[in-house]
């Protein structure tokens, strides 16, 4: 999948609403919108999946929270 965009708007949209989380610093919110992303995308879907879990993750280190990065 490239260019960012899916077949999926649902998803699309809470992406882009988690890295707008991100950039205002608001992790926990970011956390929220990719793993609701990730339950709307297709599972085949595999590049944006591991996208949305690289960011959820990121998420999750800002807030100091590594044992989540693993699960």
């Amino acid at each position: 999948m490239s260019g960012g965009t899916s077949d999926s708007p649902a998803m699309d949209a809470l992406k882009t609403a988690g890295n707008d989380a991100v950039r205002q610093g608001n992790f926990a919110a970011a956390i929220d919108f990719y793993q609701r992303a990730i339950a709307a995308a297709d599972p085949s879907m595999g590049d944006e999946l591991a996208a949305l879990h690289s960011n959820c993750s990121f998420a999750h280190l800002k807030l100091n929270q590594p044992q989540e990065v693993v699960s």
